[in-house]
């Protein structure tokens, strides 16, 4: 029997997550929430619901919800959807912090369960109107696991994501944010720190900007409110990464002009010569 599911919020990822269930077999049914009617509209017009509502009342026929706010709303919707859940319902999200949203999950009532989950992929571009279906397809989603993680809905939530075609990873929500901070969360960070830097208002040097400051900075053009919630919800993870690269970037500087340099150098080029 085919399912229905909610998307909490439907921008971009929610967009396309909602667009992808919809072109696969298992839910006959996706539902939008949230607040802009117009938006709701829009993804009603852009293939990505089924049908849309302001009210999470509307979450009562749901058997899976996804929540796709950002971070620092999803505490709150926790506190909000709770009685609107039928039992059994399983609850996911697409965070890009996970301890703190784990935790609070606990504030659900009995009978519904949460998986939390980080899909890795997205764009720098916002809104439905970029949704894709297919944007999840061979990217990495990471599903937190932890003792008290119902058996049978990390499953569903696995087969999920699968079907939508990410390889999955299994991590703790501890493990998650400190590992995140470093791979995701700093490099944003690095690149605005790196705009702040060298633009600043000089219309001389974006003259000469090449491909490789483009393609290094292009994450700074993400959403500024959406950064400042990860960065308010992993801060401790965060602030040490940032230490770790102000270390690195220390040793290029007392290095530089000597022949200590190129073994730091020659070190970063392996490493990254090793990435795919």
């Amino acid at each position: 029997m085919k399912k229905t599911a909610a998307v909490i919020g439907t921008g971009l990822i929610g967009g396309s997550i909602g667009k992808a269930l919809l072109a696969g077999r298992s839910y006959s049914k996706v539902i939008g929430i949230g607040r802009n009617r117009a938006k709701l509209r829009l993804a009603l017009e852009e293939k990505a619901v089924s049908s849309w509502s302001t009210d999470y009342s509307a979450l009562k026929e749901a058997d899976l919800v996804i929540i796709c706010t950002p971070v620092g709303h999803i505490e709150n919707i926790f506190k909000l959807i709770g009685t609107h859940l039928k039992p059994g319902c399983i609850v996911t999200d697409a965070g890009s912090t996970k301890e703190r949203i784990v935790k609070s999950s606990g504030m659900l009532p009995r009978g519904v369960f949460f998986v939390g989950s980080h899909p890795i992929a997205g764009s720098h571009k916002r809104g439905v109107q970029n949704a894709d279906g297919k944007m999840f397809k061979g990217t990495l989603c990471i599903v937190t696991t932890e003792k008290k993680t119902d058996h049978k809905a990390l499953h569903s939530v696995i087969t999920l994501w699968k079907r939508l075609g990410c390889r999955v990873l299994l991590m703790s929500p501890a493990e998650h944010d400190r590992t995140l901070a470093l791979t995701s969360h700093v490099p944003h960070f690095t690149a605005s720190a790196l705009c702040l830097a060298v633009l600043n208002g000089d219309n001389q040097r974006e003259r000469v900007l090449g491909k490789g400051f483009l393609d290094t900075t292009r994450v700074a053009a993400g959403n500024p409110e959406l950064w400042c919630e990860i960065a308010s919800a992993n801060r401790k993870n965060i602030r040490d990464g940032i230490e770790a690269v102000i270390s690195a970037l220390r040793k290029i500087k007392k290095t530089a002009g000597s022949r200590k340099l190129f073994p730091l150098l020659e070190k970063a080029c392996k490493m990254r010569g090793k990435l795919k």
